[in-house]
């Protein structure tokens, strides 16, 4: 009997050991699984930049050089200067940045002039109280 509750508690124990060496194995697997998809998502947005950038490149020639056919249209001769691509990347930036800067000016203005209109409402309700 001795021997028995004994020999049932080595397959209990050996059972519960091999119950967590599964769930080990698992949450192994289950964290490599979630690296993996990390992983993927980052090289997916890797590439979409890429060919953003690519697209915008592209995009930005084509700009420049559309305006400098017309301009030799225009005035019968190409050009003896003009503009870089970098140049019309570097002023899109600064208009990027100019309308940013303005616009939060004109979001930070509201914000004030809210707060001072629900001060003075919240005075007046006050005041009418007493």
């Amino acid at each position: 009997t001795e021997n028995q509750k004994l020999a049932t508690s080595l397959t209990n124990s050996n059972n519960q050991l091999k119950s967590f060496h599964m769930k080990i194995v698992k949450a192994k697997k289950a964290k490599q699984d979630y690296i993996s998809k990390i992983q993927s998502v980052a090289q997916k947005s890797k590439k979409i930049t890429k060919d953003q950038f690519k697209k915008a490149t592209i995009s930005l020639s084509a700009a420049t050089e559309c305006t400098k056919e017309i301009i030799t249209f225009l005035i019968g001769k190409p050009p003896n200067y003009w503009i870089s691509t970098g140049t019309l990347s570097r002023w899109n930036k600064e208009v990027a940045k100019i309308s940013l800067q303005r616009q939060s000016n004109l979001t930070k203005k509201a914000n004030e002039k809210l707060g001072e209109a629900a001060t003075k409402d919240i005075l007046k309700e006050f005041l009418k109280k007493k």
